[in-house]
């Protein structure tokens, strides 16, 4: 079986596009420079894909967003969504992708921080990635 595997996008929009097309705008890549701490950002957005076997027999996915460790975002993707979503693949596909987005409108940054998002898989926890939020 091929391993599980979660990646995300920081940014300050997603747009949707004609042609099941996203934007992503004003992508970060692991640091977050604010000119002041503390700060209120007025919108951050994350893309999160979890790369998962056609064949899969999973309860659910839990996505988890934390700040500092405090969990400010859960999403919760049920096993038939996920398998709904793997039959959209193409025949000969081994893998296939979940993409889910979250979005925080405002963020209150009190201090430098560190946004960690991970996937709960059964009881694997799979990390996404990670956001540092520090001063200029």
């Amino acid at each position: 079986m091929k391993e599980i595997h979660a990646f995300c996008h920081f940014c300050d929009d997603i747009r949707f596009e004609i042609g099941n097309k996203r934007s992503l705008i004003g992508i970060y890549t692991n640091k977050l420079i604010a000119e002041a701490i503390p700060t209120t950002l007025s919108r951050l957005c994350i893309e999160i894909i979890i790369c998962l076997p056609i064949k899969n027999n999973i309860d659910y996915i839990k996505i988890i967003s934390s700040l500092n460790s405090e969990v400010i975002g859960e999403m919760i993707i049920s096993g038939a969504e996920a398998s709904e979503m793997s039959k959209k693949t193409m025949e000969d596909d081994t893998v296939f992708e979940i993409v889910s987005l979250m979005s925080f409108s405002p963020l209150v940054v009190k201090e430098p921080s560190i946004l960690e998002v991970s996937a709960m898989i059964g009881d694997k926890e799979i990390p996404a990635g990670r956001l540092h939020i520090s001063q200029s």
